[in-house]
Order: C-alpha cells, then sequence, then structure tokens
C-alpha cells in the first residue's frame, strides 16, 4: 500500500455519470434507447465519415471488418509490436498475417518493399499504437495502387489526424475503442467508421442478431469504472485502487475477476489470448453506454486539448535528455493515448521498479513481439526481421497519462526521470 501513488491510467467518464446510470435504470433504457444512434451519429459527423455504427468492443469492431473484406486464405499486413486483440481480430477474421517491422518514433509499422512482393494481400492495417500516426502515405499509395482496403485501427487514436484527415476516415473503415483506458470510455464497446455503405449494413446486420449483455455485470462494471475515475488522486489511489488491482492480477483471483470484468486485465502484459472470440464480443452496444459515452464525447476537444498539452510539457521536459520521446511529424497531429518513453539500454521491468519506488505506476505494454505469440508460432517468422519491435519490447515504458494528471504530478516524473538519467 502506497501513501500516495499516481496512477498509470483512469477512465474518462463524466463526473455526473453517476446520475446518468441511475437515471437509465430508473426509466427502464438500460438497453434499447434513442441514445444509441444519437451517438453513432455524433461520432460520424466528428470523423467525417457517412456511417459509425457501435459494437461490444474494439476487438469486435476490427473483427467484423475483416470479416467483411478478407475472402479465404487472404494476408493481412500487420504491424510486429502491437496490442495483442488487434492480431486476435485478423485472426478471427481469415486472415494470413505478413508482420512488418516498425518505426521506434511513432511505434507505427514502417513500410518495407518486401510488402510488394507479398501475393494475395486482402488488407492493410495501420495501427496507430498509443494514439500516435506515423509515416503512413506508403501504404496509402500502394493499396491505391493495387485497390487494397486499408483497415485504420484507430482503437486509441480517436481525435489524431494525418493531412487535415481525421485518423478513422482515411481509410475504408476505422476502428475505435471504448474500453476503460480509452480517449473516452463507456466501460467496454467499439465503433467502426466508414463511408462503405455496404459494410456498416453488413455490420447492421450482425448486431440486429445480437444479444444484450447481462444487465447486472453491465451495471456493475458502469460503476467500478465511475469509482476509478474518482479515485484517481494518487492519495486516494495508492491506498484504494492499487491494492484492489493488485489483488485482480493476482493467480487466485484473475479468472473469476476475468469472467466478471469479460476481459483479461493482464493481456497487454503476458500476451495470451483466446482461441476464439469471446462471447462477450458479440453482445450489443446498449443505450446506457451510449448515454454515459455522450457525456464524455460532448467534451471531446477539451479532452484531446487536454491531452495534447500535458504531452508538450513530457516532451519540452525530456527532450534533450536522451530519453526517446514521440515525435510529430509534419501533417501529423497525434492524439497521445499513450506516452511512451524509452531509455535506450535501460529494460522496462527494472525501469518499472524504480519508478514505483517513486510513487509512480507505469505500464510494460507489450513485453513480446506478435510473431512470437501463440497463435503466430506455426508460421515460423525470422526475429531478424523486427529488429524495432524487439527493441520496443523490452525497452518501450508507458508513463502515466491522463486528464486527471495535474501539472504537479507531470513534473514528480519528469524529476524522477531526470534523476535517473544523472
Amino acid at each position: 500500500m502506497f501513501k500516495s501513488l499516481i496512477p498509470y491510467t483512469t477512465p474518462e467518464i463524466d463526473p455526473q455519470a453517476i446520475f446518468i446510470i441511475i437515471k437509465n435504470i430508473s426509466e427502464g433504457n438500460i438497453k434499447e434507447g434513442k441514445n444509441i444512434k444519437k451517438f453513432e451519429k455524433k461520432i460520424a459527423e466528428y470523423i467525417g465519415t457517412k456511417y459509425a455504427i457501435t459494437v461490444a468492443s474494439g476487438r469486435a469492431a476490427l473483427y467484423h471488418v475483416y470479416k467483411f473484406f478478407l475472402q479465404k486464405n487472404k494476408r493481412v499486413i500487420l504491424p510486429s509490436y502491437t496490442c495483442i486483440p488487434a492480431i486476435d481480430a485478423a485472426r478471427w477474421g481469415g486472415g494470413i498475417p505478413y508482420f512488418l517491422d516498425i518505426d521506434l518514433d511513432s511505434y507505427n509499422p514502417k513500410f518495407d518493399k518486401s510488402v510488394k512482393k507479398v501475393k494475395n494481400i486482402g488488407a492493410i492495417s495501420l495501427s496507430y499504437l498509443y494514439g500516435l500516426v506515423g509515416n503512413i502515405e506508403p501504404f496509402l499509395d500502394y493499396a491505391k495502387e493495387n485497390n487494397i482496403p486499408i483497415i485504420e485501427d484507430s482503437a486509441i487514436a480517436l481525435g489524431a489526424s494525418y493531412k487535415n484527415k481525421k485518423a478513422g476516415a482515411i481509410g475504408e473503415a476505422g476502428i475505435f475503442s471504448l474500453q476503460e483506458s480509452k480517449i473516452f470510455t463507456s466501460r467496454r464497446g467499439g465503433v467502426i467508421t466508414t463511408n462503405n455503405k455496404e459494410l456498416y449494413g453488413y455490420v447492421k446486420d450482425i448486431v440486429n442478431n445480437q444479444k444484450f449483455p447481462s444487465t447486472p455485470k453491465l451495471i456493475f462494471n458502469l460503476i467500478f469504472s465511475y469509482k476509478r475515475s474518482l479515485c484517481s488522486d494518487p492519495m486516494i489511489y495508492g491506498s484504494t485502487m492499487y491494492p484492489l488491482k493488485r489483488i485482480m492480477t493476482s493467480k487466485s483471483l484473475k479468472s473469476l475477476l476475468e469472467n466478471i470484468m469479460e476481459f483479461n486485465p493482464l493481456e497487454s502484459i503476458d500476451g495470451r489470448s483466446p482461441e476464439l472470440m469471446l462471447e462477450s464480443d458479440k453482445f450489443k452496444f446498449t443505450n446506457i453506454q451510449a448515454s454515459i459515452a455522450l457525456s464524455s464525447f460532448r467534451k471531446i476537444e477539451k479532452i484531446i486539448e487536454k491531452r495534447r498539452g500535458l504531452a508538450k510539457i513530457l516532451s519540452d521536459e525530456l527532450k534533450d535528455l536522451g530519453v526517446h520521446i514521440p515525435k510529430e511529424t509534419r501533417g501529423v497531429t497525434h492524439a497521445y493515448g499513450r506516452f511512451p518513453i524509452r531509455i535506450p539500454g535501460k529494460n522496462k521491468f527494472k525501469l518499472q521498479k524504480y519508478f514505483l519506488s517513486k510513487g509512480i505506476e507505469t505500464s510494460l505494454n507489450y513485453p513480446y513481439i506478435i510473431p512470437k505469440t501463440k497463435f503466430m508460432l506455426k508460421y515460423k517468422f525470422n526475429e531478424k526481421n523486427y529488429p524495432n519491435a524487439i527493441t520496443a519490447s523490452k525497452e518501450t515504458l508507458l508513463l502515466p497519462f491522463h486528464t486527471h494528471l495535474k501539472e504537479k504530478d507531470l513534473f514528480i516524473i519528469i524529476n524522477a526521470i531526470k534523476e535517473l538519467i544523472k
């Protein structure tokens, strides 16, 4: 138990969320209601697409998109360093992976001339990992020349843009996640944005035939997310939510809590993924979730502005210390869903312990490369093709980054890094 601990992440949820939950329950609008369509319309308008449709999760959103575009034995161009759910979705959708190394400035896939030799490409995934947008122009050009659909994995990149076009409106389809740690949350949920009428109709038909999630689980998890948001102050978090988090990820209780919360709390750390799509990824998005999402989305510009302001302070203070930090290139606007750092030669596991001793919670995402995870081993990829991904898996650490961070918290983090460098 810590007297004070700066939380790594805190749910971006409206302070009035508890009243929204109570209102939906009292009016009987928990599962069905007008706010689902209202939220979808608002998202489409913001991104700049004709359509948006809500689904169970970001992973489910990706799966539906892959399932629509991919034919049997088609290859998918994917990053070798990303979150495991993104690869699960392609696998379940029938894609045969072709992995690319990443760019260490943006953590996005790096275009390789070898792509031009790959036969039977069914889709190219642009993975805006950590809410950062890299050099996507070569992918866009190659996809256009060869009539290959671009799928934007914008799970944590809401508000990012490339050449004044928002992430989610650049390719054939974009997906966003509304999971607890994303730009804003409805506890779970995913959104697909597209101008493709056939894709919209395809997913709409699927959603119309799905069931709603369990009401008790839904309410419990929404209230739990709200409680986490209330406990974001370091003095409160260190003595309440952090000890609870440790219990939740313990071996003895992890399976039980994974069932209640409907996701693996360690999936970004252990690289473990289910063989088949989870039942929780097959539920409808509910009206109460849309109501919560709408309340936060009304402040989306302020949320993005705050995140970019925090990123600027960190960037300005760390840029001359030999710490590898995100950079924005011409025409790119990052959403900063996360703030990754890398200190060349420093092991991320040791760094995590150091920061914890300073009252700072960090995250290790992702201490593995995708080609070496369980369901990818059968393809026998050569590790030598992914040197940057391997470096990132060993060295990249995620700093606390959310709108509840105060400037004094930022300088505790900055001073800890300066002390470490000295």
